[in-house]
């Protein structure tokens, strides 16, 4: 099973090698950065996601769910390429 953890005091995130593996990265790929994750979530889901993660943060409940769409490499470098 791959984790991450994001310490909020630091910014600082740990994904773990199984993680990065599991989205198609090797571990050196990827950095302990929160802006990793968020260039990873589906386009269509990040708005909503970040708000849900902002509003959380501001006022903590004790926990939330949270789902949404991730993208693999494959499919994060195919949107990146050019179609003439």
């Amino acid at each position: 099973m791959g984790l991450w953890d994001w310490d909020l005091r630091t910014n600082a995130v740990y994904y773990s090698p199984e993680w990065k593996r599991q989205i198609g990265y090797e571990d050196d790929e990827i950095a302990s950065d929160i802006n990793e994750w968020k260039s990873r979530v589906h386009p269509e889901d990040l708005e909503k996601k970040i708000a849900t993660l902002e509003a959380c943060l501001a006022h903590p409940t004790g926990g939330y769910t949270l789902q949404f769409r991730f993208l693999h490499k494959r499919v994060a470098s195919s949107q990146n390429d050019t179609v003439e």
